[in-house]
């Protein structure tokens, strides 16, 4: 977890690929403390959108 834009910078940093953020918000929370991956239980959260996200830029990079 870094603080607001510094997942950005450390990517620059380090000359790699930034793969997105994803908010902290209580249905991740929520989510969490209960096992249940956030794409399963709220997939309309914002949360749940940024891994989808990152999971897709994964995805074409690896192929």
């Amino acid at each position: 977890i870094f603080k607001s834009g510094g997942g950005k910078e450390t990517a620059t940093e380090f000359d790699i690929q930034f793969l997105g953020r994803v908010p902290i918000e209580p249905a991740i929370v929520l989510s969490g403390d209960g096992g249940m991956p956030v794409v399963i239980s709220h997939p309309e959260s914002a949360s749940a959108k940024a891994f989808e996200e990152i999971t897709d830029k994964v995805l074409k990079t690896v192929g």
